[in-house]
Order: structure tokens, then C-alpha cells, then sequence
């Protein structure tokens, strides 16, 4: 897939998930074995709050061709993304989140991986030329 398609499909999901936890935080957090408490949904709205922000910002990138944004763009989302991951398979090993825990952390190691294919498939574009 090319940078073009990933930040799109990406924008998508983060403007999704940005709305729901903004406005009905539950839903999102139940599946996890996460209790809403007021001080939880607090911090779940701000993540909301900034998942939006993402997508926002996702779809204006979403159609730039320099070669050394775009790069940027993969390479700082790719570690975000892999960072992630990488917590919340910790956490959901020593039970700190339900089960589901391992679904999201697949989520975010997909994530991961679809930013790095995109950095690759640009680079093999350029090569070719």
C-alpha cells in the first residue's frame, strides 16, 4: 500500500475512535476490562480528543508527494504506533487490561507495519525511476 492509501485508511480510524471516546468512552472501554470511572473517562476523552487531532492531521498529509515529509510522516507514526503495541502487550500479559488487550495490541502492530510498507514502497518507487 502506498503513503497515500495508509494515511487515509488511518485517518479514518483514528477520527473514528477520536469521536467514540470522545463522546461515549465505555463503549471503547469496556471490551478491555477498563471500568469507566469519572477520572478513567477523563483521560479516555483527552485520548479521544487526541486520536481526532491525529486524523485531522492525517488527512492533511494524506496528499503530500515530498519525498522527506512523507518519510517523516511514516517513520514518526511507525514508532508511535510500534511503541504501542509494544505496551499494551505488556500490559495485557500481566493483566492489567482484558484479554482483548491482545486484539487492540495487533491493531497497533498492523498499524506499525502498514506506515513501514508505505516508507518501503516509496523508496522502491524512487529507486525504479
Amino acid at each position: 500500500m502506498d503513503f497515500r492509501g495508509v494515511a487515509r485508511i488511518q485517518m479514518g480510524s483514528a477520527l473514528g475512535g477520536g469521536v467514540v471516546l470522545l463522546v461515549w468512552p465505555a463503549l471503547l472501554l469496556a471490551p478491555f476490562g477498563i471500568t469507566p470511572t469519572p477520572h478513567v473517562a477523563i483521560v479516555a476523552r483527552m485520548l479521544g480528543g487526541v486520536l481526532f487531532a491525529l486524523g485531522a492531521t492525517l488527512a492533511g498529509v494524506s496528499e503530500v508527494t515530498d519525498r522527506p515529509t512523507q518519510i517523516r510522516v511514516c517513520v514518526g507514526n511507525a514508532v508511535c504506533d510500534g511503541a504501542i503495541a509494544t505496551f499494551l502487550a505488556v500490559d495485557t500479559a500481566r493483566g492489567a487490561i482484558g484479554v482483548a488487550g491482545w486484539a487492540l495490541m495487533a491493531v497497533f502492530a498492523g498499524n506499525c507495519l502498514s506506515w513501514l510498507v508505505a516508507l518501503r514502497a516509496g523508496s522502491v518507487g524512487k529507486s525504479e525511476q
